[in-house]
């Protein structure tokens, strides 16, 4: 007897079993063992009901005729429904049904429907293409306002094609076909994906472990989709204008787009030649993140809240990208608007970090052995900068608001930002450190006061001690040359004479601050104009053409004037015992004095 037999086989098989045993059964106990055993037997058992449509009167899941002609019953609780797919059919429910099993698509590719009708259809396994001899590319459609639940397997085969409205896949889900969902909250199990899932327009939920084989693909809608457990992904998975959650491990070898709606993730492990894009929603990383593919940030704020280490590329586009603590051997491309660092920053021994058009911040300790590149937006540093690599203020303004330096021996370089201006507000150590002047101009612009060391090999441009309300002294140690202009905002000191420190500048010099040279030679080739304070001590200095409306000290050695001074009214030249000597011609509407 086959079990694709309309005929019942429950009743035979209880008669024959239970008149074999009763005959030999000696006590109750023994009826009653075998009582039980068969029931289990009868319900474990079930039958095979294919649809057959027959009732002629309806199309409901309770006419038996609908089942066949000689059936007395319709599939329930541990039975098997199939539906062949040789011609479309629509089955609709009225009542809740429980059954053991639903296979379609077993001998056509005809669209088999079931129509819920507000009811549930429980089930522990649904086969979508079972047992089919060839491909028939089945489509089976679950709709009305009822739900599905499947507690077993869930099976779609190649070629085949499942559409869900309201379901509830709490066992394992194999998809190698289509699975769309609808409006209905859509819950999903362990799943294996080689072929494409649609989520639903509301929720979607994966509750355990995702597989996305190559090929495959999980598209994202209007609803929200969360995954809660781990996915590994070698597919393609794309959101939609709704949120997508990663609750745990994603590991990627595959494809993440981003749509319209933001995109979150827990944990995320990116491997080389693979690829995590943002779209207009963003993306938030707020686990650990590791990097050895590609990371494209688009429209939407990217946010790193957790470690990052980088080992691929990371692209900033126009939306905002903020990264925590960050360790960098590949390359990062800042955000064309805002790109902020507010972790620990280290770049390895081949790593980059690249501005561009926006501003580019970093708030903590940055530990530089790679490159560190400027656009033609603003770069800051807000914390100590140890540069052991390469940092370029290229076309923007560069700060440098914590100390500046390089560890012994290293051979760092830094390169001063040709378009903009390059800010030191705090120490900086030029000792390890070869500078490249660029033709920009240095702002040495602390509130409180900051010492420079520089080797004789170091050469400014323009260097500026800016105004702004407070007094405030760059002491220097080692030889200051400056090819441009030199200029000393009041309230501003340059010391010169703390580590007795040599002064060359170049271009002009403009002094409304102090001044104070030490026992080293100081020279201003160009023209000077002085409003504040020059006072020189025991070693030598040149001026070039002099305009003075404040007040020079001459050296207790040699002081030369090379070109004409003039002095205004309110202006001192005052001597020491050293030699004072005018080269040029002297206007004189102040003071000049001797010792």
């Amino acid at each position: 007897m086959l079990f694709g037999d309309t005929v019942k086989t429950s009743a035979l098989f209880q008669n024959t079993i239970s008149s074999f045993f009763l005959k030999r059964a000696r006590t109750v106990k023994y009826c009653a063992f075998f009582a039980a055993y068969v029931l289990c037997a009868i319900g474990a058992w079930g039958t095979d009901y294919t649809w057959t449509g027959g009732g002629g009167t309806d199309s409901n899941w309770t006419t038996p005729a609908n089942w066949g002609v000689d059936e007395s019953s319709y599939p329930g609780t541990g039975d098997t429904a199939i539906f062949k797919g040789d011609e479309e059919v629509t089955v609709v429910l009225d009542g809740d049904i429980t059954i053991s099993t639903i296979k379609t698509g077993t001998e056509g590719a005809s669209k088999v429907t079931i129509d819920t009708y507000g009811y549930s259809l429980t089930t522990t396994n649904f086969t979508v293409n079972a047992d089919a001899t060839g491909s028939y590319n089945t489509t089976t459609v679950i709709t009305g306002n009822g739900t599905l639940i499947v507690s077993g397997t869930a099976t779609v085969s190649s070629g085949a094609e499942m559409n869900v409205n309201a379901a509830n896949f709490s066992g394992t889900v194999t998809n190698n076909g289509t699975i769309t969902c609808g409006d209905g909250a859509v819950t999903f199990g362990e799943t294996t994906n080689s072929g494409g899932i649609t989520c639903s327009t509301t929720t979607t939920v994966f509750n355990d472990a995702v597989t996305v084989s190559a090929g495959g693909t999980i598209k994202g809608t209007t609803g929200t989709a969360e995954f809660k457990s781990t996915v590994t992904n070698s597919g393609t998975i794309t959101g939609g204008a709704g949120e997508i959650s990663f609750g745990s491990t994603l590991t990627n070898n595959g494809t993440v787009e981003g749509g319209s709606g933001k995109i979150t993730f827990a944990q995320v492990t990116n491997n080389a030649a693979h690829t995590i894009s943002g779209g207009d929603g963003g993306l938030l990383f707020s686990g650990i993140t590791e990097n050895a593919g590609t990371i494209n940030c688009g429209g939407g704020a990217v946010t790193f809240e957790n470690t990052l280490t980088n080992s691929g590329t990371i692209t900033g586009s126009s939306g905002a990208v903020t990264f925590s603590e960050t360790v960098n051997s590949g390359g990062i491309t800042c955000s064309s608007t805002s790109t902020v660092f507010n972790g620990a920053v280290t770049v390895l021994t081949g790593g980059t970090i690249t501005g561009s058009t926006g501003t580019a911040e970093f708030k903590s300790t940055v530990t530089n052995n790679g490159t560190i590149t400027g656009g033609s937006g603003t770069i800051k540093f807000g914390g100590t900068v140890t540069n052991d690599g390469k940092i370029s203020g290229s076309f923007g303004t560069i700060t440098f608001s914590g100390t500046y330096g390089s560890s012994t021996n290293a051979t760092a370089e830094l390169k001063a930002s040709s378009g903009g201006n390059t800010y030191f507000s705090s120490d900086a150590d030029f000792s390890y450190t070869t500078f490249d002047a660029n033709n920009g101009t240095a702002l040495f612009n602390s509130a409180t006061g900051q010492t420079l060391k520089l080797t004789n090999a170091t050469t400014f441009n323009n260097v500026m001690l800016p105004d702004d309300d407070t007094t405030s002294v760059l002491t220097v140690n080692g030889t200051f040359n400056i090819n441009g202009t030199l200029k000393t905002g009041a309230n501003r000191t340059l010391d010169m004479q703390t580590n007795n420190s040599a002064l060359n500048v170049v271009g002009t010099t403009d002094n409304s601050g102090e001044i104070k040279l030490g026992s080293q030679p100081a020279q201003f080739t160009g023209a000077v104009t002085n409003n504040g304070k020059i006072t020189a001590s025991d070693g030598a200095v040149t001026f070039g053409e002099t305009t003075n409306s404040g007040g020079i000290t001459c050296s207790t050695t040699t002081t030369v004037f090379n070109g004409a001074v003039t002095v205004s009214a309110g202006g001192t030249i005052t001597g020491t015992e050293g030699t004072v000597t005018f080269g040029g011609n002297v206007t004189n509407d102040g003071e000049i004095s001797g010792s």
